[in-house]
């Protein structure tokens, strides 16, 4: 499988189109050869660049066209910000200090002019009379997460210590207080929105927002089974000539460029300073510290068990990774095994003279097929999801409902709405479902009710290919 991801473009139609382009010439590599496509933008579409009218634009065609199979489409915390106003979520005009002025520009007064407005002026109202309708249902349809093998895609981030079910908006749209240490979730994390000058690439992360509103360089990643690149989308010379051409340097640390001014509703504003430094302490030790007490530990109960004079046994610790060496995987997209567990005790001989009460009977697993279908920022973004997709599939969705599910989050967090479909025969009409999702530039994963309801992590369903 061949999943590449695009980072912030930021209003740059003109950095766009040349990356699609790219992206286009990649996906027909991958088709000639046999193998699946996926793209994953990282979201952040609009404000702070001259053309977000143009962007969401030419994105709501690719959307909704053949041209556009294959493609996934997050959501930045740009585009929840103009939500949140359409919605009425917020009243704030803070939004015009990071980029919405800009937005306006490209929608009443074209590219390179100032949008002078009252400050009293009705935001949403505003948007809503400029703004074409298919415009505001593409940014309702993007999704929070993919996920694609071992790798999930994200704008901002995730909380390295819950798994990925307990995630909440916050982290996927706002966090920057970004680590290496082993997450919970126990996948490789691809994000925007934290801005550094060339891409950065460690063992649990890859960060690819080069600050193309600023910058003029756009950067896509490239995974293919255990390869990886990144390509540079940028303009050059006098003549300002479109250069797509593999990124010469690549970011193995944390160092940061500076980081601009906090944005509206950022709960991480303030808390910046100094990456090297986890975040929390209460992230749970390494495990070649753990390994290395279980170590000790067994040595002991060695020596007192032969009787022997107590030996002091040093372990040394194993050497930690260069952070520029990435943590790359085969994108396998098959089922996960978790192998067979211990070979069961024999059960003892039954004893006829007695009577044995039988032991109390325990549901099997539901292991009924699921596909899931999207997370979402809220419930009423999720059934707006369901109504158009039941519009664009309405035979593959007939007799099958849709049900969501908020995951878990922290006290007075937003949280995070899943969808899934369910209803199928059996586990091959799920992937069967998934794969016309796919061939539809849709998201979709096959699990089971039992692992819908917290019994283990879902099995990702490939995406189809010609």
């Amino acid at each position: 499988m061949v999943v590449c991801a695009v980072g912030d473009i930021h209003g740059r139609l003109d950095l766009l189109e040349p990356a699609l382009e790219e992206l286009f010439r990649i996906r027909r590599e991958a088709w000639t050869a046999g193998k699946s496509f996926a793209a994953v933008m990282l979201g952040d579409y609009i404000d702070r660049g001259p053309d977000s009218r143009g962007v969401l634009a030419r994105l709501a065609a690719l959307a909704d066209s053949e041209e556009g199979r294959g493609f996934v489409f997050l959501r930045g915390n740009h585009e929840q910000e103009l939500l949140d106003l359409v919605d009425g979520r917020t009243h704030s005009h803070r939004w015009l200090e990071f980029g919405g002025v800009e937005t306006l520009n490209s929608y009443y007064h074209g590219s390179g002019e100032r949008f002078a407005m009252d400050p009293d002026a009705d935001l949403a109202g505003l948007i809503a009379a400029a703004a074409p309708a298919e415009h505001i249902r593409f940014l309702r349809r993007t999704q929070l997460f993919v996920v694609f093998g071992d790798y999930v895609f994200v704008h901002a981030g995730l909380d390295p210590d819950a798994p990925l079910e307990a995630q909440t908006t916050d982290d996927m749209l706002w966090r920057r207080a970004l680590t290496d240490e082993t997450p919970r979730h126990g996948l490789t994390v691809v994000h925007g929105h934290s801005i550094h000058h060339i891409p950065v690439m460690s063992r649990w992360r890859i960060g690819i927002d080069t600050g193309a509103y600023a910058t003029g360089a756009l950067s896509i990643l490239r995974l293919e089974d255990v390869a990886c690149s990144l390509i540079k989308v940028s303009r050059s010379g006098a003549e300002r000539r479109i250069l797509v051409a593999p990124w010469e340097t690549v970011g193995g640390g944390f160092e940061m460029s500076p980081a601009p001014p906090a944005e509206p509703g950022d709960p991480t504003a303030g808390s910046m300073a100094g990456l090297a430094a986890p975040a929390t302490d209460r992230r749970p030790p390494r495990r070649w510290a753990r390994d290395g007490a279980r170590a000790a530990v067994f040595a002991a109960l060695l020596a007192l068990a032969m009787g022997a004079v107590s030996l002091l046994i040093v372990r040394r610790s194993p050497p930690v990774a260069d952070p520029a060496v990435i943590r790359l995987e085969t994108l396998q997209l098959l089922n996960r095994s978790r192998g067979p567990g211990p070979a069961p005790a024999a059960a003892p001989a039954a004893r006829p003279a007695e009577t044995v009460a039988p032991p109390p009977s325990v549901p099997p697993p539901d292991l009924r097929p699921v596909a899931e279908v999207g997370a979402f920022a809220s419930d009423a973004d999720a059934r707006a999801f369901e109504a158009e997709l039941r519009g664009a599939l309405p035979e593959d969705l007939q007799d099958k409902p849709v049900e969501t599910r908020a995951a878990a989050a922290a006290a007075g967090s937003p949280v995070l709405v899943r969808a899934f479909v369910s209803g199928f025969a059996d586990r091959g009409a799920a992937q069967a479902f998934c794969a016309r999702l796919a061939a539809q530039s849709r998201a979709c994963w096959v699990t089971t009710a039992a692992e819908v309801a917290g019994a283990g992590p879902r099995d990702p369903a490939p995406a189809a290919h010609p």
